[in-house]
């Protein structure tokens, strides 16, 4: 299962934030991408994780510098419309 986050960084906590983005624990999730943004959100993470559990404990290691959001992701060739002619 693909996921991504979005990281808004809280006050005070950018230099943390930026210490636990560059070195994040994966274990039990392959992290595809992690991206630095101008304006927000701050950051985005994509990653692979064999379900919801393990997406949850590899995120919270985001929440003490970051508003974290997560959502499920897949591509929209996986959605049935799309193979509409």
């Amino acid at each position: 299962m693909m996921f991504i986050t979005f990281l808004d960084i809280l006050p005070g906590q950018y230099t943390r934030a930026i210490k636990v983005f560059k070195n994040p624990s994966t274990d039990n999730v392959k992290l595809k991408m992690s991206l630095w943004m101008f304006g927000k959100p701050d950051a985005i993470i994509i990653f692979d994780a064999d379900n919801e559990q393990l997406a949850g404990e590899f995120v919270v290691q985001f929440g003490e510098v970051a508003a974290v959001k997560t959502s499920l992701v897949f591509p929209i060739e996986n959605m049935r419309w799309t193979n509409l002619h």
